[in-house]
């Protein structure tokens, strides 16, 4: 018990910015390197004046030795060192068409902010310029940029509208070709020298392609364990050393493949992250990565030799106390009278026992799914019978607590998100978990939350490794995921 308390005290000390503590983690890979994590220091921006809210997307430019940070909550750009330091800040105002969704910075000093209907440019000190002309694409009334990457002269829009990347000529603005091996959906994109990787997490999937749009290959399983997909929400490529990073969520986890998709390791865990967002990594091997307690935290990656895998999070040093300096010995004093020693004290009689107190009750054991919901503090899910979108008694109960969580927070918004079991098709469960999504989020509505706060989307089927029924009840469900509001200290529900 004393130790759990402990563990909670630590965990809420790294969340609220006043510890943070140094990181050991070392990991053997299968092919006999060995790779070492060492936290360096957390990313505030206090000096701006005002603290990080909503992290959207970060940008490393080597070249100026700068890191780019969409500051969404406080409808601005930050710009600091490659160490943290403040150097400028700037508000995007003339973003009209929705929340920005990424930030790129150009070799000739031009910044790129996209948001899901069009990509805005600004100088290097914030000052709107225009709208990158997107007249030329075909399709343009559905698109929906969800990320994008400059490289060189090109732009390229991941397109989760037409289910497409659109290729772009950026200085003359011109469209010059569009491809969709692989994907579907939430596209996001990352890029090397090599080609260009596309993350669609509605397939739990990474599709690698060269530069031209053809297929390299594929990577990605949903699994719990060590390298798998869950809840992805974020990727970057580390042109130095080829190596692709993915952030897990749902496992709070960073995961490195090499250029071919061979896991490589992984490091985090509820410990280090809440619900980490963003991700970056610049030439010096340091990855940036940033979670819902609006900071970023800093970490070096580097190759060594093969190591025993071990993880450990130490407090800091306490410094030994100085020295004191040596005092002569007084000189000795005359000898005092003899006194007549005073009659012993009476003894005071000794308390009655006190009876031992009983040991307190066991917590009962908690399904995987309800303790991902307590530990993020928020919203709870809905449980869903076999081959069934409809909601039942125990469903409503929950939901009635969600409906007043959010009755209470009405700058919140969510995605409502809704998944199947393992049996059955591909296709037959992406259309059952998009119906058990749309069924809650009917419900929400029904109960006076607004539509316009609520996004419903299928995520299809999750396949585990456990293959128990209760692992099957508890991928029969839907859940929620806050994109805009700032939830640090909204208060928890708890399930009765």
């Amino acid at each position: 018990m004393r130790e759990s308390i402990k563990r909670i005290i630590l965990i809420l000390l790294i969340y609220a910015g006043i510890y943070y503590p140094s990181i050991g983690l070392s990991q053997e890979t299968a092919g006999g390197r060995g790779f070492s994590i060492k936290y360096l220091f957390t990313i505030t921006a206090v000096t701006s004046g005002t603290h990080l809210n909503g992290i959207r997307s970060l940008f490393v430019d080597n070249k100026h030795k700068e890191l780019y940070i969409l500051d969404n909550g406080n409808n601005r750009v930050v710009i600091t060192d490659l160490n943290g330091i403040f150097l400028y800040q700037f508000k995007y105002v003339e973003i009209r068409a929705g929340s920005p969704i990424g930030i790129a910075v150009t070799e000739d000093g031009l910044i790129y902010i996209a948001e899901e209907k069009r990509v805005a440019i600004v100088s290097y000190r914030g000052v709107y310029q225009k709208d990158l002309d997107l007249s030329t694409v075909p399709d343009k009334d559905k698109m929906v940029i969800q990320s994008f990457a400059v490289e060189g002269d090109m732009i390229y829009l991941g397109d989760g509208g037409n289910g497409r990347i659109v290729v772009m000529d950026r200085k003359k603005e011109a469209f010059i070709t569009q491809f969709k091996e692989g994907m579907e959906r939430n596209i996001l994109i990352g890029m090397d020298d090599t080609g260009i990787y596309i993350r669609d997490p509605a397939i739990f999937s990474v599709f690698r392609l060269d530069k031209s749009g053809k297929p390299l290959g594929r990577f990605g399983v949903v699994s719990s364990l060590p390298g798998g997909f869950s809840m992805t929400v974020d990727m970057t490529v580390d042109r130095k050393n080829g190596r692709v990073i993915v952030v897990e969520t749902n496992r709070a986890a960073v995961i490195f493949f090499d250029r071919e998709g061979k896991f490589l390791f992984e490091f985090g865990g509820p410990e280090i992250f809440k619900w980490p967002r963003a991700v970056a990594v610049d030439d010096k091997n340091r990855v940036y990565v940033s979670d819902s307690s609006q900071t970023i935290r800093v970490f070096e990656v580097e190759e060594e030799a093969p190591v025993v895998i071990m993880a450990k999070i130490e407090p800091p040093p306490v410094p030994e106390p100085p020295p004191v300096a040596a005092i002569p010995p007084p000189a000795p004093e005359p000898e005092p009278p003899t006194v007549a020693a005073p009659p012993p004290p009476v003894p005071e009689p000794e308390p009655p026992p006190v009876a031992a107190l009983p040991p307190p009750a066991p917590e009962p054991p908690k399904d995987e799914v309800t303790k991902m919901v307590e530990v993020a503090g928020r919203l709870l899910p809905a449980f869903f019978a076999v081959d069934s979108a409809e909601l039942n008694k125990s469903d409503l109960e929950i939901l009635d607590k969600d409906v007043e969580w959010l009755g209470k927070n009405p700058d919140i918004k969510i995605n409502v998100r809704g998944y199947a079991d393992e049996r059955g098709s591909d296709e037959y469960n992406l259309k059952l978990s998009e119906k058990r999504a749309k069924s809650v989020m009917d419900y929400l509505v029904k109960k006076g939350i607004d539509p316009k706060r609520m996004k419903f989307i299928g995520f299809g089927r999750v396949i585990s490794a456990d293959k128990s029924e209760e692992t099957m009840r508890q991928n029969r469900r839907v859940d929620f995921l806050v994109v805009e509001g700032d939830v640090n200290s909204l208060p928890v529900i708890t399930p009765k």
